[in-house]
This record gives C-alpha cells, structure tokens and sequence, in this order.
C-alpha cells in the first residue's frame, strides 16, 4: 500500500488516505516518534508514525508505558522526516510541515 491507497473509515463509511491524515497531523508524541491526525470524512482520531520513505499506522496503548502498535505499512517515495524533542518535522511533495 501507499499514501494515496484509499482506506475505508470503520467508524463512518467514508473514505480517506493515509496522505491526507499526513496532511492534517496536528500533534506531536516525541516518546513514541508518533503524530496524531483526524479522518477528513468524521473527525476520528488516528494515530500515524512516519519514517523516511513509509508511514505506519496504528494505535497507541499503555503496557506499563505508552507504545505503539505498527498495524499497516505505506510506502512513502520521498518522504523525509526530522524528529526533534518537541517536534517532527517533515518533507512530503515539496511542501515541509512541522508538528508540535
């Protein structure tokens, strides 16, 4: 799968890609290298770990300490990421976004 492979929402119906979740990450984990973001189609909250070249998504969850579960992969050409302490800078398409 990529960013733009086309997911259906469990909890809606709708649809979404794993691109735009990237797109609208608003919130940064440092600990977990993490950022949260929300489905454009109803607002539900996802959770997304990107890397260089791939996006994981999944769940956080506590096991003594926060982790997080790597449930999909999506190839990411091109993507480039930056983790800071306080936060996650990314390159995607030319356009650079930062995540706090």
């Amino acid at each position: 799968m990529d960013l733009d492979t086309v997911r259906p929402c469990v909890r809606c119906g709708g649809e979404f890609t794993v691109r735009a979740l990237l797109e609208s990450a608003h919130r940064y984990a440092p600990r977990l290298g993490v950022v949260g973001t929300e489905t454009p189609c109803c607002g539900a909250p996802e959770d997304l770990a990107p890397e260089p070249g791939r996006v994981f998504r999944g769940y956080i969850y506590a096991a003594g300490t926060a982790h997080f579960s790597r449930e999909e992969e999506y190839a990411a050409p091109g993507l480039e990421v930056r983790a800071g302490p306080t936060e996650l800078t990314f390159v995607l398409g030319g356009v650079t976004r930062v995540v706090r």
